[in-house]
């Protein structure tokens, strides 16, 4: 079911509703916005995170994601990865001096997702060669580990191939 939300400073929020006040309507909004049932999921959601204690959680084994991140800082592909609570990216460069990309036409995140999720672990590949890493909420401080280890052989697998294709 679709549900969003959205928050923004102060003083944007005064420009859309001056603009909406001129206007008498504030021209965003589809069929499906302010939907009842799906109003009521997003309600039990957040209920269920506070019941289940789930932030909770995320602080206490975000600091073990970070360090995973940290630890791929080090891989010759990575040249830079970083993250807040559970979600991070890392970004694939050619070079790490210099933070030169791989041409495009490579799609280097691309061929590391594919041969992450040939290891079990689904990514995303990201436009402009980033790799986003957004595990369930829910994740096990163990099983943080073995995204990042499997994060790191799908890194050691991609080598050959980016090499190839960059050339």
């Amino acid at each position: 079911l679709p549900i969003a939300g959205l928050l923004m400073r102060e003083e944007f929020y005064d420009v859309l509703a001056d603009q909406s006040a001129k206007l008498g309507v504030l021209g965003m909004g589809y069929t499906y916005g302010g939907h009842p049932v799906s109003a009521a999921v997003a309600r039990r959601t957040l209920e269920i995170y506070e019941e289940d204690g789930i932030l909770e959680h995320v602080r206490a084994v975000a600091p073990r994601f970070r360090a995973g991140l940290d630890r791929l800082a080090d891989h010759p592909l990575v040249g830079e990865a970083r993250g807040v609570g559970l979600i991070g990216g890392i970004e694939i460069v050619r070079d790490r001096k210099s933070r030169e990309q791989y041409p495009a036409a490579t799609k280097a995140a691309a061929i590391i997702a594919r041969n992450c999720v040939a290891n079990g672990l689904i990514l995303r590949p990201l436009p402009g060669d980033a790799i986003g890493i957004c595990p369930p909420l829910v994740i096990k401080a163990e099983e943080v580990d073995e995204l990042f280890d499997r994060l790191w052989k799908g890194l050691e697998a991609s080598v050959p191939a980016i090499r190839e294709a960059s050339s």
